[in-house]
């Protein structure tokens, strides 16, 4: 695998590759659509693997990891990064972008943020122009086709002073989410660092 970065080497990705790492010490975490999470073999920290077949793939992610950058260090519930992003090959060939992030623990607990969901609905248009908790709630009622009672009651709980910071990351996060991608607050993309959930994973191509 090459990098153009002098990172610690960057795990190979795709289960064509997933002897090679872990021939290397790496432990594979997870894999979606796109993506590959490795355990670094010291398990002090991830890396964060792309293959990249689309080029607004690769927008989205590295525009992930700048919105992480500069909003973690404000935001408990934002993922912290913890490398520049860096451009590589697997073993098997594919063009790679990867970043190195803190290590999250997935917690079937976050699923109650599951009704969040509904937001990808939302045009780019209106995802810029909120300011507020109360703009997100209306825009979910007017742009939405249907709205669960589930979500209603998860929007008004989050209302309340308890989850303010999470709700300040929730709405930061969806105003800065690019025209091009689209909002995903599933559960896989919601993890948890002690007590904190951390959203980890929110925009797609």
């Amino acid at each position: 695998m090459t990098s153009d970065t002098n990172n610690e080497n960057a795990a190979p990705l795709g289960h064509a590759d997933f002897g090679s790492a872990i021939a290397n010490g790496w432990k594979p975490l997870g894999s979606g659509a796109s993506k590959t999470a490795m355990l670094s073999p010291d398990r002090g920290y991830v890396t964060l693997c792309l293959a990249v077949d689309r080029r607004i793939e690769a927008n989205v992610f590295t525009d992930w990891v700048a919105f992480c950058k500069k909003n973690a260090p404000k935001s408990p519930h934002i993922m912290r990064m913890l490398s520049d992003v860096s451009y590589g090959r697997s073993d098997t060939g594919k063009d790679l972008v990867m970043v190195q992030c803190e290590l999250l623990k997935d917690d079937s607990v976050a699923s109650w943020l599951e009704p969040l969901e509904i937001l990808y609905q939302l045009s780019p248009s209106t995802r810029r122009a909120l300011r507020s908790w109360p703009d997100l709630i209306d825009a979910v009622n007017e742009e939405a086709d249907y709205v669960p009672k589930a979500c209603k009651a998860m929007l008004a709980e989050l209302n309340a002073p308890k989850h303010v910071a999470l709700a300040s990351a929730i709405l930061a996060v969806t105003r800065a989410t690019p025209k091009y991608a689209a909002l995903d607050f599933s559960p896989g993309n919601i993890l948890r660092r002690g007590n904190t959930l951390v959203i980890s994973d929110p925009w797609s191509a």
